[in-house]
């Protein structure tokens, strides 16, 4: 979600989380939307969009996020 200062922020449930670099800005990602989260992340041309890994993370969730590394 672009706000008024021009820049993107996290949006979750159509709320803004515009606490850069704190947990305000962490959201829940569906099982479903992990892959499309790791391709936004990937293609960042800022490198802005950063994953951190829940520890009950699936295995297949984790296998995508090891490939995006490599």
């Amino acid at each position: 979600m672009q706000l008024e200062d021009g820049i993107a922020y996290v949006a979750n449930v159509g709320r803004s989380l515009n606490d850069p670099g704190g947990s305000g800005s962490l959201a829940d990602v569906p099982r479903q939307y992990v892959q499309a989260v790791v391709q936004a992340a990937e293609m960042c041309p800022g490198e802005c969009i950063f994953i951190e890994i829940d520890a009950e993370i699936d295995a297949s969730a984790q296998r995508l996020l090891d490939l995006a590394r490599i």
